[in-house]
């Protein structure tokens, strides 16, 4: 009886060691997410701030085309 309980000691030893080994490895997974996380988030902002960078450069254009038009359509009424 006592070698059983020995044996369920080693055993239940063994286990919480493997359980411990798992809960580190899933914290260093969980750290490595994070960090995934927050540099495809900066990613993503930087994007952004392209994105409305471009959107105004177009914007610009579009008013210099549409200048540019206005212009043309007064030359052609005066001549």
């Amino acid at each position: 009886m006592a070698e059983e309980f020995r044996k369920l000691a080693n055993d239940s030893k063994d286990s919480s060691s493997q359980i411990a080994h798992m809960i580190r490895s899933i914290q260093q997974d969980i750290e490595k997410a994070k960090h995934s996380i927050h540099t495809s988030t900066e990613k993503v902002l930087t994007g952004l701030t392209y994105t409305d960078s471009v959107n105004t450069s177009f914007g610009h254009i579009e008013a210099s085309i549409s200048n540019v038009s206005d212009k043309a359509a007064e030359v052609d009424a005066s001549s």
